[in-house]
């Protein structure tokens, strides 16, 4: 926890001094590597031992960077998590225990740090009928810690709603996320909903998610540009479409 909070207070949790590119920090002592900590993070989550996870993200942030958390430790968590449910090795109300840890946390570093760009924020919400979010507030946190703004907007949004929000707010991104097929489906009518962004490419349009990645045939119907397949993909070409769109030089 004193590791979080002095991330916070130094900015450390959303600067850009540290990239995915980089070397990763040197572990303080043996056996504190990403893997090691993801594999500790799973044992507490499984025990539902959330102060003791807690203590864990506190130390990696100590030694690594957000982008590594978020990537290397929660997303593999997470998966870990899903499979352990499917196999039933975990009962449901551990897995929706952990699940909702991971997600308070995440939306609290997507609120955190220093001040963003000057511009209006990325829009980010799930498909309607989307109840996976835990990849779109990965992918918030990961824009946040560059210093982009983010409205996020979360589960199962209406596509009617979404359309009236991005015209309240004008946001230069708006980003869709599909995890399933009928949801992905349903984001093929987004064109009917902000025929300006298909006339004159304004709000830039893109959109990811698993249904993608394994249909690729759903690309076919989408209006937008597809993300890439990971979510270090996405925030990368988010932070490409931002800089050609804002015209923003920092």
């Amino acid at each position: 926890l004193q590791a979080l909070r002095k991330h916070e207070r130094d900015g450390r949790i959303l600067s850009l001094e540290t990239s995915m590119s980089g070397s990763l920090a040197q572990p303080a002592q043996e056996g504190s590597s990403l893997d090691t900590y993801h594999k500790r993070l799973i044992g507490a989550l499984i025990n539902n031992e959330l102060d003791k996870a807690d203590l864990l993200l506190g130390e990696v942030l100590a030694l690594y960077s957000m982008d590594q958390l978020v990537l290397d430790v929660i997303g593999p968590a997470l998966a870990d998590l899903g499979e352990e449910w499917s196999t039933g090795r975990i009962t449901v109300a551990t897995e929706h225990l952990a699940s909702a840890f991971l997600r308070q946390r995440l939306i609290v570093w997507q609120t955190a740090g220093p001040s963003t760009h000057p511009i209006r924020p990325v829009v980010l919400a799930c498909a309607p009928d989307e109840w996976h979010e835990i990849s779109l507030l990965m992918l918030g946190v990961l824009l946040r810690r560059r210093r982009w703004p983010v409205a996020y907007l979360g589960q199962a949004v209406p596509l009617p709603d979404l359309a009236k929000f991005v015209r309240d707010i004008r946001p230069p991104v708006v980003i869709t996320v599909a995890m399933t097929e009928k949801p992905a489906r349903e984001l093929h009518n987004l064109g009917k909903w902000l025929p300006e962004a298909v006339k004159t490419g304004r709000p830039v349009v893109a959109y990811g998610g698993r249904a993608f990645n394994t249909k690729p045939e759903l690309k076919e119907k989408m209006i937008g540009t597809f993300l890439g397949e990971t979510l270090l993909e996405g925030a990368d070409a988010i932070e490409r479409m931002l800089r050609e769109t804002t015209a923003l030089t920092v």
